[in-house]
């Protein structure tokens, strides 16, 4: 008895893959993963360990202190002392740490390195160790200390406060942006069927989307204020107490205070 299904039908598809065909789409999509990651990282701050102004407190005395210092010696102590202490931290710090680390070193270091070549001087090096541990320092404070947290910290210190609202309220809309196109390129990547050659038209669909999105928020958060009566004082909660890991931190800062005091005779 034959088949009643015509023969074309009755033929087992065999889709062929097709090399690059949502590369752009992928690569994309994978970018903003990344940049959740670093945010989930923050939120995961262990609330045991040194407050945010301190550590914020330290990471700047300790940069101004190494660019100040004419002695090599003192940012070898400093960098000796930060690597022991970032050896104790969690993989995913130390790796997020490293990497932003060591980026901004070489190209310091690529950036400066003619200089030996034309007065043989080696001060490139001294420079590159301290673009290392100046944003490893920042970098770590970053990581592990959650956003509100350092703007809070910065309002203590009478930074005015529409700087800090602007600062915070511009990082809460890149998580909430970055977000939405996370939600849209995966749209698009499960839409997208065989090659595409322009990619262009779909970069500048979801760009404009945000704009429009982001105008959005921006006019609801601004009515949102003014319902509120909001003045721009920002209200911090009490001061908490400082625990064993601040008084360590800050007993290493003084040490470094008093060190830096005699390399500068």
């Amino acid at each position: 008895m034959s088949s009643l299904l015509p023969s074309w039908m009755e033929v087992e598809p065999c889709p062929v893959p097709v090399k690059g065909q949502d590369g752009f789409i992928t690569r994309s999509l994978l970018a903003f993963v990344r940049l959740f990651e670093r945010i989930d990282l923050n939120k995961r701050a262990d609330s045991e360990k040194a407050h945010a102004g301190v550590k914020l407190l330290a990471a700047f005395s300790m940069i101004l202190m190494m660019a100040l210092s004419p002695a090599f010696g003192f940012t070898l102590c400093a960098a000796a002392v930060f690597l022991l202490f970032l050896s104790m931290q969690r993989l995913e710090v130390l790796h997020e740490v490293m990497r932003s680390a060591a980026g901004a070193a070489m190209l310091s270091f690529l950036i400066l390195v003619p200089a030996y070549f034309l007065s043989g001087s080696m001060t490139f090096i001294t420079i590159s160790v301290k673009v290392f541990l100046s944003v490893a320092m920042l970098t770590y404070v970053s990581v592990t200390s959650p956003w509100n947290r350092l703007t809070v910290s910065l309002n203590r210190i009478h930074i005015p406060s529409i700087v800090v609202f602007i600062l915070d309220l511009t990082l809460r809309y890149i998580a909430i942006l970055g977000r939405k196109a996370e939600e849209m390129l995966t749209a698009l990547c499960l839409r997208s069927i065989g090659k595409s050659e322009d990619h262009r038209r779909s970069f500048s669909g979801i760009a404009g989307t945000l704009f429009l999105k982001a105008a959005e928020y921006g006019h609801q958060t601004a009515d949102a204020m003014e319902c509120r009566l909001y003045d721009g004082t920002i209200h911090t909660e009490q001061r908490s107490r400082r625990n064993a890991w601040d008084i360590a931190l800050l007993a290493v800062l003084g040490a470094f205070v008093l060190l830096f005091l005699y390399s500068m005779r």
